[in-house]
């Protein structure tokens, strides 16, 4: 924001606290604090950005509300938290209920809250070697029931979920969650279905990890429109953007769906090439056609729209930047075994 340091005179410190102050009367005169920050209505977050820049003019400079976005979202999940706690202690001093108790996220002991397996169920358990195996068995219910939803709910793996549109993945997560719930009853007392959510976040992280460690391609979200057949172009030797370019994938590409594809060509290549397997010993010219037509026809198997390419052209450009980087690796792979061993029978005694 600009307040940081120096200040010997103590004036952007007064005024970061200023409008750290008036964020804070904003939010508790506009906001409700019943949903989580992730879903709270833009609606309601521009209330609060206006009332803010009306106080505090001098916020208005920061583009699109950032800096009181940055600070509204570090006052209301505290905020949050502390009013539902205390309403949970109201409620366990004998007043009625207003709706069934429901189990808070709770911070990890000692761990960093990265989002993966491990933490989540610590999360849940507590110190795994103390926890009842009965809660171990029903966590694992849980985490069944949620990966079930997923598929259930046609779940791909084009992007990351933080990339996904928001009016589109609150759709899809509410059916998945609805369905996780109809499998798994109890997990509707985890407060806001964090639970579900984090799960949900943790298995689509690791399902994307393994696909890409294992150069399983991943679809593109929506394939641009392209001739039935593509000739191969005048001249030879394409490779990167300028291949990308003759294949009729380069710009413009307003929504990303051209190089979307490409990676899925390029990863459904290098797949082929692994499984076939293809002999990296050897260059693409040196290769016999019968090999090379294995790799062409299982890639096509992946991503149907590499036959448009007339003569497997395309298929080939991209085979041959696969062979080289791999033939580079093993190269360098060679070379590092080699200094090993000199090293080593210099440094042995004689």
């Amino acid at each position: 924001m600009g307040l940081g340091e120096p200040d010997p005179s103590g004036a952007k410190k007064k005024l970061y606290d200023s409008c750290l102050s008036i964020v804070r009367q904003c939010a508790n005169q506009y906001l409700k604090f019943d949903v989580l920050y992730l879903w709270l209505p833009r609606e309601e977050k521009r209330k609060v950005f206006a009332a803010a820049r009306l106080a505090v003019p001098c916020l208005a400079r920061y583009e699109n509300d950032w800096a009181t976005d940055e600070m509204l979202r570090r006052y209301y999940s505290p905020r949050r938290r502390r009013l539902n706690r205390h309403k949970q202690e109201a409620e366990a001093g004998g007043e009625k209920p207003s709706s069934p108790p429901q189990i808070p996220r709770k911070s990890v002991y000692g761990y960093k809250d990265d989002g993966s397996m491990r933490t989540i169920r610590k999360a849940v358990l507590g110190p795994i070697q103390s926890a009842d195996p009965a809660e171990k068995a029903l966590y694992e219910k849980y985490v069944a029931a949620v990966r079930v939803a997923a598929a259930a709910a046609g779940i791909t793996y084009n992007a990351w979920l933080r990339d996904i549109p928001r009016a589109q993945l609150a759709q899809t997560i509410s059916i998945r969650f609805t369905e996780a719930r109809e499998l798994q009853p109890g997990l509707a007392q985890y407060e806001n279905d964090w639970l579900t959510r984090d799960l949900l976040r943790a298995f689509h992280s690791d399902k994307r990890r393994d696909m890409k460690n294992k150069h399983v391609p991943l679809a593109p979200a929506g394939p641009p429109e392209l001739p039935a057949v593509i000739p191969k172009p005048p001249g030879c030797d394409y490779k990167g953007y300028a291949l990308r370019e003759v294949m009729g994938l380069g710009l413009p590409d307003p929504d990303g769906s051209k190089k979307a594809l490409f990676k899925a060509y390029v990863q459904a290549i290098h797949y082929a090439a692994h499984e076939v397997p293809y002999d990296f010993n050897w260059p693409v010219m040196l290769t016999p056609p019968a090999a090379l037509e294995k790799v062409y026809a299982m890639a096509q198997q992946l991503q149907p729209t590499l036959a448009r390419y007339e003569g497997n052209w395309a298929s080939r450009y991209l085979l041959q930047s696969c062979v080289a980087s791999r033939r580079r690796f093993l190269k360098l792979q060679r070379h590092a075994e080699l200094r090993r061993v000199r090293r080593l029978e210099r440094s042995s005694p004689s």
